[in-house]
């Protein structure tokens, strides 16, 4: 999914945006751990306190990173209704029609 399908999300792939970008800062924040204890293995290694410190604050700074460009775009999930029309004729079977329509609320315009 990118930024630019934004525009057509419901509650739940806004939801399932926001999971995204805590695997964003979780990605991030991995490779920062490793990065660190490559570079100084003296104070940033798997049993210090240094390397949690820095792989937890990389973690949430790069999740609050990726929330915010997401909400810059898409601030509020779109409203989605749905309307279901059933139509019966006499002799025949009943035909379903269903009608979905989505309001974006708050999306901001170019």
């Amino acid at each position: 999914m990118s930024l630019s399908d934004a525009g057509q999300l419901g509650p739940i792939e806004w939801l399932r945006a926001f999971f995204g970008a805590g695997i964003s800062g979780g990605a991030a924040a991995l490779s920062t751990g490793v990065g660190g204890s490559l570079v100084d293995p003296d104070h940033f290694n798997i049993h210090t306190g240094m390397l949690w410190k820095l792989v937890a604050g990389t973690f949430m700074f790069s999740a609050f990173v990726s929330t915010a460009k997401f909400l810059a775009i898409h601030p509020l999930p779109d409203r989605i209704v749905r309307t279901v029309e059933v139509t019966e004729k006499p002799g025949t079977k009943p035909t379903t029609v269903t009608t979905t329509e989505t309001t974006s609320q708050g999306t901001p315009k170019p």
